[in-house]
């Protein structure tokens, strides 16, 4: 029975990994509202890889866009959090926060004010674990 069902699971594995792929090219004329947008789509369809990949070559192709930039990079700290990595979430928002220390940045707020969030509830997960784990 178990010998029966592995290959039913490998394939519905490498099924899996197929609709995780990300685009194999993104277009050269996307606008930066394009590229948010299709991010979005992306992440709304936990295509997470194909996500990353939307605001990792926004940042490329729109090196003076700072703040959208910022934006971005929470998006990307966010998607590591949902995959299942906390730990990689936290230096990603660390970094992120760090750019808010800079005297001259104008950047938005939205990132800073939902990074802090959600490195308190990485903070305090970790922290009940750890008492959990004491026990």
């Amino acid at each position: 029975m178990i010998r029966r069902a592995i290959p039913a699971v490998l394939l519905m594995c490498s099924f899996l990994v197929a609709c995780e792929s990300a685009p194999e090219e993104i277009p050269e004329d996307l606008s930066q509202a394009e590229f948010f947008q299709r991010a979005q789509d992306e992440y709304d369809a936990e295509r997470w890889d194909s996500a990353v990949r939307y605001y990792e070559t926004f940042i490329e192709r729109f090196p003076d866009a700072i703040g959208a930039h910022v934006e971005a990079r929470y998006e990307i700290a966010l998607i590591t959090y949902r995959r299942g990595d906390p730990a990689g979430a936290r230096v990603l928002f660390a970094q992120l926060l760090a750019e808010y220390d800079a005297p001259e940045a104008l950047l938005p707020e939205w990132p800073r004010v939902l990074a802090e969030i959600l490195v308190e509830e990485i903070d305090a997960a970790e922290t009940r674990l750890l008492e959990t784990e004491a026990e």
